[in-house]
């Protein structure tokens, strides 16, 4: 490459160019427009010229922009008024001018199938610009931004395919877009095995568990608050706490002293949903089994039942909402009381509203509504001979 000083190169303008002057024209072309341009920055400091005012010139070879303009800025308009006269500067100053390359946008993910909640780390790394460098980057899902860096993390898209685009942008604002498919499915299933637990059919072809849960045969069992999983709380040996759970799983195993135990699902939809479905993650019955609506306890019929090993009248009992235990029965209040002259064989929680319970009596089978807080035993009913749930009506 050669040095020269502007004064030589004016002069070799000079000689190698007898007329000087606008190239000609109408004067509203773009190469007229652009030699305008690059005159009028060399006379008066003005905008400066793009690479793309060089080649609307009619200049060839240049990349090194800045090293043209900051040699252009010291002429005069008169000195750059011709397409000749600019080419010649470019020569001499033996910088090559071409086109900008744009940047090439390369998206990566570290996982492209995901459990729901699974961390994905994307990354650009890869993306390159041969001619320049990347200045930003932008990362979307239809029209929501992600980010706005070369790396980031996302854990919680929902369950469904997504379409992640990476855009990136060059320091001549020249973009390139690479896209990547992530995948999310919900968590697997887990349940409980049915281990100690034996079932019996009814007549009506019902199949129950032989004992409630967390009993042996012919016991009490534990005490769930209604819609709750089996955290802890249902075992006669829980701490209460008057601390209401602001999401579906507290987080501890506490007794909730509160007449809803938690602050969500105020309606109860959810909870419903959980207990209504075989081997929902919430779901706190064995393999196969769901908490019964009171449809359920209701086609059990007058004979059928005595076969399901129910616990002794004396003992059946519900654990209130200071965590104590009230014999052995629960009007439509939550208030206790001992107006029944049959035996009883034990309040059930059902799944179809909030504290909807049904009474299991020597000879029939009747309805009650407590508090959802009140700890009921559950005897759990084979999904396949379940009769649905009434809908929740908000209340």
């Amino acid at each position: 490459m050669k040095t020269i000083t502007k004064t030589l190169i004016t002069g070799i303008t000079v000689l190698a160019l007898t007329a000087c002057g606008s190239s000609g024209g109408d004067g509203d072309s773009a190469q007229d427009q652009a030699i305008d341009k690059i005159a009028n920055y060399a006379q008066n400091a003005g905008a400066a010229p793009t690479l793309q005012d060089y080649l609307d010139a009619g200049v060839t070879g240049i990349t090194n922009l800045d090293a043209i303009n900051d040699y252009v800025l010291g002429l005069t308009k008169e000195d750059v008024d011709t397409t000749q006269e600019i080419q010649a500067i470019a020569d001499e100053l033996g910088v090559e001018i071409t086109a900008n390359i744009p940047p090439i946008a390369k998206a990566e993910a570290d996982l492209t199938n995901v459990t729901e909640g699974e961390n994905v780390y994307f990354t650009s790394s890869l993306s390159t610009d041969t001619d320049g460098s990347i200045v930003s980057y932008k990362w979307q899902e239809g029209g929501t931004t992600l980010a706005d860096v070369p790396s980031f993390d996302k854990s919680d898209f929902s369950v469904g395919t997504h379409t992640v685009t990476l855009t990136v942008t060059d320091n001549e604002d020249a973009t390139d877009m690479d896209t990547l498919t992530i995948t999310v499915t919900a968590p697997a299933q887990t349940c409980l095995e049915l281990g100690e637990y034996g079932t019996v059919e009814l007549a009506n072809g019902q199949i129950w568990l032989d004992r409630n849960l967390g009993a042996s045969a012919g016991g009490v069992g534990d005490y769930y608050q209604w819609g709750r999983t089996a955290d802890g709380h249902e075992k006669l040996t829980a701490d209460t706490t008057t601390v209401q759970a602001t999401t579906l799983d507290p987080g501890h195993g506490d007794f909730i002293n509160n007449p809803n135990w938690t602050t969500t699902d105020s309606v109860g939809t959810q909870r419903q949903e959980d207990w209504s479905t075989a081997n929902d993650p919430r779901q706190v019955c064995p393999c196969g089994f769901i908490v019964p609506s009171y449809a359920d306890a209701a086609a059990m019929g007058g004979v059928d039942y005595s076969t399901l090993n129910f616990p002794d009248s004396a003992e059946v009992s519900i654990r209130e909402l200071d965590g104590s235990i009230s014999l052995p029965y629960a009007e439509l209040d939550g208030s206790i009381s001992s107006r029944y002259a049959q035996p009883v064989f034990g309040w059930y929680a059902t799944t179809d509203s909030l504290g909807h319970a049904f009474l299991v009596e020597t000879a029939r089978i009747s309805e009650g509504i407590t508090s959802a807080s009140t700890g009921m035993n559950i005897r759990c009913i084979d999904a396949s001979t379940s009769i649905a749930p009434q809908p929740i009506v908000p209340r």
